[in-house]
């Protein structure tokens, strides 16, 4: 049986995290895999780049760090 959102979110709050922590990894996860903001945009279900403003702060300084390893 799927957990539900209650159930989720209790757990995530358990270790510290939020729903959105979530998804700034899937995000994190799909740059690391060399999908492109379009593309991105297009499975976060991001209609418009400000929408995605929030997140793309922290994927460049992920890329950033990617780059000086």
């Amino acid at each position: 049986q799927r957990p539900t959102y209650s159930q989720l979110y209790y757990e995530l709050k358990k270790v510290g995290l939020k729903p959105k922590d979530l998804r700034k990894l899937f995000a994190t996860k799909l740059v690391d895999k060399g999908l492109g903001i379009k593309d991105i945009m297009e499975v976060m279900g991001w209609s418009a780049l400000q929408t995605a403003d929030s997140y793309l702060h922290m994927l460049f300084h992920f890329l950033f760090y990617r780059c000086m390893q």
